[in-house]
């Protein structure tokens, strides 16, 4: 009874402590390249790969811009990669009625038709699975590579009883997305608030022991902050994402279909990054999910369509950043090599660990594009050690 007591104590006093904080985000708006409706795409400057990044439609597309010191986009923009950023807004009238197709076959294509030359489409979270779908669409002459970050494709690896009954919640929520027309936030919140209902807790009680002027109490207010300002969902949306991916997990079964096309990674014939946080509770656990096509088949419980140039590895969310920019980097100096018998060279010419593992996404794939052509009969004559899937980088 006491340490219940002191545990309460303690998730009041930090629930109290992050409503006093002092601190309020307050970075400068970028300027407006396009706007269509509520969606605007943000250009955060520099010079270099143009690299357009795709949020989540459920939560603000400042998590990536973040606060003060702790801004991917700005990061980047400093360092020879010229970002910009799709900001979906608050669904108006005429976004209430879209469907997924609506916002990737419509807005998203739109946005990248607005950026002169080829660009680079990063995705984040359910983002990832949109620029995933447009990538596809258009082609590897506007879209030249693609970044999937902390995107779940599999919603049935971890736990597929627990991602069925956040689909089975589909009906009770009907009378109030008809109301509205779309799924209000404290919905969402709710459903995401089910997923570790004892999570929250601990966070506060967490938060209520920091030190309140350090760096970490001011990201865990930011982020905290993001949480709370979320988005509704369009209710044809919903529909798709609650129903089909949690319920039906169409995108692991290519049962996923954008504008009538089913969306199956196997097609892409360009390089992709896909790193993945440790563990999430909005997704499912780190796993190969789509592996080159040359490589041996991990262990799975369920078919993983094969794709080359595909690796879901387990790395820190602080490490986006500096991980994409390396891969960049690596692409723009040495990343034009087309000989497989140029990869061990390639290799040791890579000046940092982070390079060393974008040189295994693109050799994997132009490996795999030389099997098809014929062009290389022994698998095995140019294999190279491979890193560890489970190791942090």
């Amino acid at each position: 009874m006491a340490e219940t007591l002191r545990q309460d104590a303690a998730l009041i006093g930090g629930i109290a402590a992050y409503r006093r904080h002092p601190w309020r985000r307050s970075m400068p708006e970028p300027p407006v390249l396009w706007e269509e409706g509520e969606t605007r795409l943000l250009d955060y400057g520099g010079t270099g790969p143009t690299v357009l990044f795709v949020p989540s439609l459920i939560n603000r597309a400042y998590i990536l811009d973040l606060m003060e010191g702790g801004s991917m986009l700005r990061f980047l923009a400093q360092q020879g990669v010229h970002p910009y950023l799709l900001d979906w807004g608050w669904p108006g009238e005429a976004e209430r009625k879209f469907s997924l197709t609506d916002y990737i076959a419509g807005r998203l294509e739109r946005a990248v038709a607005a950026i002169n030359g080829p660009v680079v489409l990063a995705g984040y979270c359910m983002g990832g699975l949109l620029a995933l779908a447009s990538a596809l669409r258009l082609g590897q002459d506007k879209v030249v590579a693609l970044a999937l970050l902390a995107t779940p494709w599999d919603f049935h690896a971890a736990d597929p009883e627990s991602a069925k009954r956040l689909g089975g919640t589909l009906p009770a929520l009907e009378p109030m997305m008809n109301f509205s027309g779309t799924l209000p936030i404290d919905a969402l919140n709710t459903l995401f608030a089910m997923i570790d209902p004892f999570g929250i807790g601990e966070k506060y009680r967490d938060f209520a022991a920091q030190d309140k002027t350090a760096l970490r109490a001011r990201r865990f207010v930011a982020m905290e902050d993001w949480l709370a300002d979320g988005v509704p969902l369009a209710a044809p949306v919903a529909r798709e994402t609650l129903g089909g991916w949690y319920g039906a997990n169409a995108p692991a079964r290519l049962e996923w279909r954008v504008a009538g096309l089913p969306v199956d990674p196997s097609h892409l014939q360009i390089p992709v990054f896909a790193p993945f946080p440790p563990r999430t509770a909005w997704s499912p656990p780190p796993q190969p999910v789509l592996w080159p096509a040359c490589s041996p088949a991990p262990p799975s419980r369920s078919r993983k369509p094969d794709i080359s140039a595909w690796w879901l590895a387990p790395m820190r969310r602080a490490h986006y950043g500096s991980l994409l920019l390396a891969g960049c980097t690596a692409y723009n100096r040495i990343g034009k090599r087309q000989k497989i018998s140029d990869a061990r060279a390639w290799h040791r010419s890579c000046q940092s660990p982070q390079e060393q593992k974008f040189f295994w996404f693109f050799f994997y794939k132009k490996r795999t594009a030389y099997l098809k052509k014929g062009k290389c009969h022994d698998r095995h004559r140019h294999r190279l050690r491979r890193p560890h899937a489970g190791r942090q980088f």
